[in-house]
């Protein structure tokens, strides 16, 4: 199957189970499946959302980013899967990139993190 119609597929995916509002794209150099996605208001809700509510929306799209990475490793499995919460008024600002299931950045923490290592961004190779 092309890295195209998987592309396809994960965006039929994601429109009919999270948002109407997504984009997704391949990047070989990167071996990265990149799904991109916002919601109307969804910035200035983040910015009242209590630190508990906002940990269970990343929970749940850390488990949903696993979710897509398990179904994507079926077809292409030396691929990564990075599911990005945009900024619905600036599609430029990330609010969360989680890739493999792993939050790579969080708005909240004011600074990217590694989840796997442990180590900041600052401090990373």
């Amino acid at each position: 199957m092309t890295d195209l119609a998987i592309c396809k597929i994960l965006e039929k995916t994601v429109k009919e189970q999270i948002t109407e509002n997504v984009a997704v794209s391949f990047h070989p150099n990167a071996k990265n499946y990149q799904v991109r996605i916002w919601m109307r208001g969804i910035a200035a809700g983040t910015m009242k959302t209590t630190r508990k509510k906002w940990n269970r929306i990343v929970s749940t799209l850390k488990s949903y980013c696993t979710d897509l990475k398990k179904a994507v490793d079926v077809l292409h499995p030396d691929v990564h899967v990075t599911l990005m919460l945009l900024n619905d008024m600036n599609h430029s600002n990330t609010l969360l990139s989680i890739t493999d299931g792993a939050v790579l950045y969080d708005f909240k923490e004011k600074k990217a993190t590694y989840e796997r290592t442990g180590r900041n961004a600052e401090n990373a190779d």
